[in-house]
């Protein structure tokens, strides 16, 4: 289709404001998801931080104790210093995966007003707070752990003699 000759700069125009408004989106695309990975890891290290570290090296620690006695403070520096490096290893893929579900799951505007509201004093405070919340989770984990595998072992149990399938137990 042939464009008249009058109306040949008006497209010319109408082409390169559309072409800087899909760059603009684009641009503003690339901002938002950055700003959404700056979440992601100030929600990494909240969640993976020392409120956690401190819990698993007293749930791990006492585990070495016997082979290195008298050494107990050493175990746990070495323990800690070993979770440390786990969480660095697993933190970037970590945070990949959270970026790439939220940009995923929530739309443009959504994740607009959920970094808006972690910008927020109230939202800092719950990034604040994270740890804490981490830490009493962290510390329940070993009592939650053993009571589910209970019930879980005792579902398994009857599902399987239900079946008369072989648990091996």
């Amino acid at each position: 289709m042939a464009i008249p000759r009058l109306l040949r700069p008006l497209a010319a125009v109408c082409g390169v404001a559309f072409i800087l408004a899909a760059t603009g989106s684009a641009s503003a695309q690339v901002d938002l998801r950055e700003r959404l990975r700056d979440y992601a890891v100030t929600y990494m290290e909240a969640s993976l931080g020392e409120a956690v570290i401190d819990p698993m090296v007293a749930q791990l620690g006492p585990q070495f104790y016997p082979l290195n006695p008298g050494r107990q403070a050493d175990v746990d520096a070495a323990v800690h210093a070993a979770i440390e490096r786990l969480f660095d290893h697993v933190a970037p893929d970590m945070t990949d995966q959270v970026v790439d579900f939220l940009w995923r799951e929530l739309s443009e505007e959504d994740l607009q007003v959920m970094l808006d509201f972690y910008d927020s004093p109230t939202g800092q405070r719950i990034l604040a707070i994270t740890p804490q919340l981490m830490a009493e989770m962290m510390g329940d984990m070993p009592t939650m752990m053993q009571e589910t595998q209970t019930v879980l072992i005792e579902a398994l149990t009857e599902e399987f003699a239900s079946r008369d399938l072989d648990l091996g137990m």
